[in-house]
């Protein structure tokens, strides 16, 4: 759980809970495989998701079915991604998706007409 940070600068915060310091040995980073549907990763869901149907959605654009499936309901524990044994970065691509509906959605309210213009 938690995320890569880029340099060791960076500060810790009261809410941090733990960190790792990898060597470039322990640090092992594996190609992604396609998915085998081998369901592992729903089985460990602990809040119940389908993170491969999930990440598919994303894949396709389909933004309504990612949020339909759970997108949103997601907590980004990482068992999807740990148990995969296609290694698929699923964690990673569901909080992406995550900043992508958000992103979404702001740009869709964004357009709605307000009936007056916000012109100066």
């Amino acid at each position: 759980m938690g995320t890569a940070v880029p340099a060791p600068d960076l500060p810790i915060q009261k809410n941090t809970s733990g960190i790792l310091l990898l060597t470039g040995e322990e640090l092992v980073i594996e190609e992604e495989g396609p998915c085998i549907r081998c369901c592992r990763c729903i089985n460990s869901c602990p809040i119940r998701l389908s993170p491969v149907v999930i990440s598919n959605a994303l894949d396709a654009g389909d933004f309504i079915e990612a949020e339909n499936t759970g997108l949103m309901d997601c907590i980004e524990c990482g068992s999807c991604a740990y148990i995969c044994p296609a290694r698929m970065k699923l964690t990673q691509r569901l909080r992406v998706g995550k900043q992508r509906l958000k992103y979404r959605q702001l740009d869709l309210r964004a357009a709605k007409p307000h009936g007056e213009s916000d012109v100066r």
